[in-house]
């Protein structure tokens, strides 16, 4: 069954899909095997999708099993899609990796090591740039159509 974006729960299920790859950068780390690297990201769905089920009101075993494989389905792709080749979840998971060497950021390799805080202003700035460019791409395809 495909999810009915008319429903504010699949909505929901959509953005978090989209944006939890960047959460859990964080505590995936880069010396985890990847099974264990795996298993945090899809326990990481498992309740977001719980969350958005009790939070909507929609708590049964199809809404939930929809729910998380739509924000799954989500994530898969924009982690791939955007997260990935934009350097942003790799440059947040180095910045958060405990024990281990921190190197140049993959987004802007020519960089060295700045302040914690400087890079991190740097990702929110450049993850505002990424969400503007994607709102007006949706824009201006609303309006075509």
């Amino acid at each position: 069954m495909l999810p009915d974006l008319g429903s504010t729960q699949d909505q929901v299920a959509v953005v978090v899909g989209f944006f939890l790859p960047l959460l859990l950068s964080i505590p995936i780390q880069s010396r985890f095997p990847e099974w264990a690297r795996t298993l945090i990201a899809v326990g990481g769905y498992a309740v977001a999708g719980l969350i958005i089920n009790v939070s909507t009101g929609a708590v049964t075993g199809q809404s939930y099993w929809q729910t998380t494989l739509t924000a799954l389905t989500l994530g898969v792709v924009g982690y791939q899609g955007v997260w990935k080749p934009s350097g942003i979840a790799p440059s947040i998971r180095g910045a958060t990796d405990v024990g281990a060497k921190r190197q140049a950021s993959p987004a802007r390799p020519a960089a060295k090591e700045a302040d914690a805080d400087g890079h991190i202003f740097e990702l929110l700035l450049q993850l505002d740039r990424e969400i503007h460019q994607l709102f007006t791409a949706v824009e201006e395809e609303a309006r075509v159509r």
